[in-house]
């Protein structure tokens, strides 16, 4: 009996490992990097342009199309699909681990932490969380101000004070987010870190993107209290509320799709690792450690 038919089938597989070997996730990356780059000088442009009252052609309509701090616009479009190829690469490492000979624990994760990354790329069009955000305010915030205020003006502190005014009708909708995003959050990146705990360097990027999503979300909390003490932040580097707000949310968005990136990179060169490891039989090579 011929045995053509399956070296024709190791032949492909042969062909398809040697394709997602010969992928470069660090190029990916620096792309995605240069795009984000791109983002952040048309942005600075865009808020010169408006600074300056300079006219353009279409007037405000084109000023928005770069405006990041915008929805609906190029640099909302990017933060999305950014996303959704960290639900993609979420979902690949999940059927490859799958189809491994050696089973790893806890591969269902890789599901939950797509889903995640799904909801928030559709998030970033429809800009859900900032609706239900303020939804939460009007109905949660009118019912624990007095008694929020109450408890800390008795420990001493006065009524204008930094804490009391997280207890106002303009506190950040970021802290109803919160208990979520920081055990979801915190579950994932676990699960991604003992994952990674053979190679130094996917650990490395997950750090990174960890930092710079706490900076960003730092920003993020910031500009959602506008009014003293938060809007005295900008006198000493000599800038006005508006300047400053401006500057926060450029460097907030950014280092959220640098973020972005960094997951990108270390999902893609572990998918990439891991069909190296995978032959056309269904098994997978030996690993040193079994997660």
């Amino acid at each position: 009996m011929s045995d053509k038919p399956a070296e024709r089938i190791e032949s492909v597989g042969e062909t398809e490992t040697s394709f997602v070997s010969s992928l470069s996730p660090k190029l990916t990356a620096s792309l995605m990097f240069g795009v984000i780059g791109l983002l952040g000088v048309c942005h600075a442009l865009n808020y010169y342009i408006k600074k300056s009252e300079i006219k353009l052609f279409g007037g405000d309509y084109f000023y928005r199309f770069f405006d990041l701090n915008m929805e609906q616009n190029i640099p909302a479009w990017y933060a999305s699909v950014l996303w959704f190829m960290v639900f993609l690469f979420s979902l690949l490492n999940y059927l490859l681990e799958r189809r491994q000979k050696i089973k790893k624990r806890h591969t269902w994760v890789w599901l939950f932490f797509a889903v995640l990354f799904l909801v928030a790329s559709a998030d970033e069009v429809a800009t859900i969380h900032e609706h239900v955000g303020s939804l939460l305010q009007d109905l949660v915030v009118p019912t624990f101000r007095a008694q929020i205020a109450t408890y800390f003006v008795r420990n001493g502190f006065s009524p204008e004070s930094f804490v009391v005014h997280f207890s106002t009708s303009k506190s950040p909708w970021v802290l109803f987010y919160a208990p979520f995003l920081i055990g979801a959050g915190g579950f994932c990146w676990i699960f991604l870190w003992r994952r990674f705990s053979n190679n130094r360097n996917l650990r490395n990027l997950m750090l990174i993107a960890a930092g710079c999503y706490l900076v960003a979300e730092s920003f993020d909390f910031i500009q959602g209290m506008r009014s003293p003490p938060i809007s005295l932040f900008p006198q000493p580097l000599g800038l006005d509320w508006p300047t400053f707000l401006d500057l926060t949310v450029m460097i907030e968005e950014l280092l959220e799709d640098c973020g972005t990136v960094f997951i990108i990179w270390a999902l893609f060169q572990h998918f990439c690792a891991g069909f190296g490891r995978y032959t056309p039989g269904g098994s997978a090579g030996e690993e040193k450690a079994v997660l």
